[in-house]
This record gives structure tokens, sequence and C-alpha cells, in this order.
């Protein structure tokens, strides 16, 4: 998003990452109830579910402030968001998250 001049092309990243996020929270949830036992699923999905509405409004504040700082261009912002995101993903994937399965199962 940060690189683009183009409205098709913003419009295409903007459905890229709206499907990234989908498939993220499907396998999220779906290995949530893997691992977690049954009669701790309601809390455990609870306690996540408020850390991420949390997450989001703070995000927009960090978001707003960095890009008023900035003089008013998201750019750097998006750039930045980015680049911490596929970070992320890389050091998850990295620390062995690809071989995670369900509890008792051999990785």
């Amino acid at each position: 998003m940060a690189a683009t001049h183009s409205l098709a092309a913003l419009a295409a990243a903007n459905l890229a990452y709206l499907w990234a996020i989908t498939v993220a929270s499907l396998a999220n949830r779906t290995y949530r109830q893997l691992i977690v036992p049954r009669s701790l699923l309601g809390r455990v999905t609870g306690t996540v579910r408020l850390l991420f509405l949390t997450a989001d409004p703070v995000g927009v504040v960090i978001a707003g402030s960095l890009t008023a700082a900035l003089g008013g261009n998201p750019r750097p912002v998006f750039l930045g968001a980015g680049v911490t995101v596929a970070v992320a993903a890389a050091a998850g994937w990295g620390a062995g998250l690809r071989r995670a399965g369900p509890p008792g199962e051999p990785s």
C-alpha cells in the first residue's frame, strides 16, 4: 500500500490483505479449538477477542500519531506496519509454528 500511486493497485493490495486476514483468522481459530481444553475454550476465546478488540484502537492511535508526526503522509506508516507484520510472521514460522500440531501428535 505504501508504494502504489494507482487506485487499482491499492484495491488489489487491500483485497490481498483481506484474504490473508481471513485465512489467518480461520487457521488461528481452528488451531485454538484443537489445543485448548473444551472446558477453557470460552474463556480463552473471550480473552483473545478482548486482546484483539483492544489492539485495533491502540493501533489506530499509534498509526495516526505517527502519520501526524510525519506531516500527514501515511505511506511510511503503511510500510513500517507491513514490514512489522512480515517480520512477525517469519519469526513465528521460524520459531516452529509450522511444525505445531495438536497435543499428543508427533511434530
